[in-house]
């Protein structure tokens, strides 16, 4: 490629590795570089020659999606109320610019080197944000002591942030939960890989402390999600773990302070917990919708606008309703049918790739992996969480996918991994 167009790639790869770090503390300078990328990359694409184009092979249900989101614009009036959610399909282009930018044909030197780097600059900054939000949870709680009023139902009003910003405490678990099944990839990876003392003793650290601002967040469906992944991620790497986990579950319970043993029966007992009663009321009215409105939907921002029409007659929590805290139910409701079965579709495909990659790969198989990992408690804690709407988990989690489809360079046998398209 021409000097100009190999410098304009350049500036889109590391825009984009930068754009990843950056989203784990500012939401505004990681859209600002993932602009940068996408800028670069169309400025190049104008020099002749031309850089390869390439898609995933997760495109169509993708494309399909999106298109079928702006059908449920313009079948649920006014359109212009739903008009935030083109400006979220911006979020979306992470995974075609990232798959340009770390594929194998050069758009940089060392393109894996490079996401190596990115790893690694994701996981500290993870680990200083879980530093942060547990200095946040020792003030909270010393807060709450010196007042002498009960911490837990106050505490699950307002829990740790970390680097995370406006309260968002389910985006810093989101991100947390994806992070650390990265981590847990790259420490659980294949004894023949080669492996640095330092690095693996500070691995290990910063993945005690991120599970464990993971646990004082108090957020269940990354519980979850971080339980499911782990299976993953030990099936392939230690299975004869895999039955110690429960025992390790059980134990951690009873050795747990008070007000984590309270959260964990909170997942079993009908108490008065605000969230779970919350939950069952978007869930009918959820279903509510669906019902009325099984093609279209109610339209992609129909719910915070319409959702008392469909409200069930029963008992109304204090909460916020403008969403139904879960990625499968939102899209069926606000998109209707066929867009909740593009996006299953776009799920299932985007696990396949990274499994086969992680087949495939070699010494940077872990990337997949843990990628995969990622995924699959992305999935999980979907269902109990709207994470496909925020923007700060989304994001991380198709940066993440960017980076793992980086390892395709190293596939042992590229004609099984037909997921690339060439124009």
């Amino acid at each position: 490629m021409p000097p100009a167009t190999t410098r304009l790639t350049q500036i889109s790869a590391l825009a984009l590795a930068a754009a990843a770090v950056a989203v784990l503390f500012s939401l505004a300078i990681s859209q600002i570089l993932l602009g940068v990328a996408l800028a670069a990359y169309l400025a190049a694409f104008w020099n002749r020659p031309r850089p390869r184009f390439e898609l995933p092979s997760t495109w169509p249900p993708l494309a399909l999606y999106m298109l079928w989101t702006i059908l449920a614009m313009l079948f649920a009036p006014p359109v212009m109320r739903h008009m935030p959610q083109i400006k979220k399909m911006f979020v979306l282009a992470i995974l075609p610019v990232g798959y340009l930018a770390f594929g194998p044909d050069g758009w940089f030197r060392h393109p894996v080197k490079l996401v190596q780097w990115t790893a690694r600059a994701i996981v500290a900054t993870a680990f200083l944000s879980s530093v942060t939000a547990m200095v946040q949870f020792a003030r909270t709680y010393l807060h709450w002591q010196a007042k002498h009023q009960d911490f837990y139902d106050n505490y699950q009003l307002d829990r740790i942030t970390g680097f995370s910003r406006h309260g968002n405490w389910m985006a810093f678990s989101g991100q947390m939960m994806l992070v650390l099944m990265l981590l847990g990839g790259w420490l659980l990876r294949n004894r023949q890989a080669p492996r640095n003392l330092w690095e693996t003793v500070a691995g290990w650290a910063a993945a005690m402390v991120i599970g464990v601002a993971l646990l004082l967040s108090f957020t269940r469906g990354a519980w979850l999600g971080c339980g499911i992944g782990a299976v993953y991620l030990l099936w392939h790497y230690k299975r004869v773990l895999i039955p110690l986990l429960p025992l390790a579950a059980v134990l951690g319970y009873f050795v747990a302070p008070g007000y984590l043993q309270e959260r964990v029966r909170s997942i079993f007992e009908n108490r008065a917990d605000y969230s779970a009663g919350a939950r069952k009321v978007m869930y009918r009215a959820g279903w509510s919708m669906i019902k009325a409105h099984p093609v279209f939907g109610i339209g992609p921002e129909g719910v915070q606008y319409e959702f008392d029409q469909y409200r069930p007659d029963m008992y109304i929590p204090l909460a916020w309703y403008g969403h139904l805290h879960s990625d499968y139910l939102q899209t069926a409701a606000s998109r209707g049918l066929p867009a909740l079965i593009f996006l299953v579709w776009f799920f299932v495909w985007v696990l396949r790739d990274q499994h086969r990659l992680a087949e495939l790969a070699g010494d940077d198989a872990w990337l997949a992996r843990g990628v995969a990992a990622a995924s699959i408690s992305y999935y999980v804690e979907g269902a109990l969480e709207y994470n496909f709407g925020g923007s700060q988990v989304v994001m991380l989690w198709l940066f993440l996918l960017a980076v793992g489809y980086a390892v395709r360079r190293g596939a042992t046998d590229s004609r099984v991994l037909c997921y690339h398209y060439r124009r």
